[in-house]
């Protein structure tokens, strides 16, 4: 069953990434399927664990979402999510840039809902789920603006986030009966492997040795990369690439880094 899916999972991404590309490898992991929608009104939550074991559902290895639940005496009463489709960046205007209309949104929830409080959550693509700066300080900004917050929660693989209202961080091990799960994808099982998967690229020159490792003949290289290293590796035919315009060449780069699940984007040419 594994083997089906990741078969089918890789011709869509072919079927995608027309004009003559090809996958060299792919981070995106073999039994990731997209589930439905999902609700946990109804569900109680009495700790941060509880809603990070809940929260598994809303795992994805391709982009990020965020997501707010609101609670009434430790029960779930209403919940949203917004995503920008984009693998590092669940809401660009929430998340980096917000505003008062977003915060008035949430407002609106909780009242909407009659809470008592409220927690926020978001999925790392990469399998981390340690806080970066940008959670922390929007965590701080929201709790001071929308009273109510109870946690923030940062979900993927088997730990979880956490961040508190003040912005103290945790992470923590999700329980074995989880982890254990055989339904569950795993990012360390990837689509189409490859031995720099995961290899990190922490200055320019680890970018050229890593080209060096992968140009080949008459092509370029479009490396895709999470916190946790390097996610995919396509190929491109310069001729090809040469064909394409400006426009059609930022379509094809967004799609692969969604098919990768990449949040940063290198184009190495010999």
């Amino acid at each position: 069953m594994a083997t089906k899916r990741a078969e089918n999972a890789l011709d869509k991404i072919k079927k995608t990434l027309r004009n003559g590309i090809k996958i060299i490898g792919n981070g995106l992991p073999v039994d990731f399927t997209k589930t439905g929608a999902v609700s946990l009104i109804g569900k109680q939550v009495g700790n941060i664990e509880e809603l990070a074991v809940l929260a598994q559902v809303y795992r994805n290895p391709a982009f990020e979402t965020f997501r707010v639940f609101t609670v009434k005496q430790g029960k779930i009463v209403g919940q949203t999510a917004v995503s920008s489709r984009v693998p590092g960046y669940s809401a660009v205007t929430i998340r980096n840039r917000p505003n008062e209309k977003d915060y008035d949104y949430i407002r609106e929830l909780i009242k909407d809902t009659d809470a008592d409080g409220y927690y926020i959550l978001h999925n790392h693509p990469s399998g981390s789920p340690d806080p970066s700066t940008a959670d922390i300080r929007f965590t701080r900004n929201l709790a001071s603006k929308v009273p109510g917050l109870i946690h923030h929660v940062v979900i993927n693989q088997t730990h979880f986030g956490s961040i508190s209202s003040t912005g103290e961080t945790l992470v923590d091990d999700l329980p074995k009966r989880i982890t254990n799960d055989k339904g569950r994808y795993d990012v360390n099982n990837p689509l189409v492997p490859h031995d720099l998967l995961g290899e990190r690229i922490r200055s320019p020159e680890d970018l050229v040795n890593i080209g060096k490792q992968i140009t080949a003949g008459n092509t370029f290289q479009i490396v895709t990369i999470t916190r946790s290293g390097i996610r995919g590796i396509f190929e491109v035919p310069i001729e090809q690439f040469k064909k394409l315009s400006a426009l059609k060449m930022q379509a094809i780069i967004s799609k692969v880094a969604l098919a990768s699940g990449g949040q940063s984007i290198f184009l190495i040419y010999p």
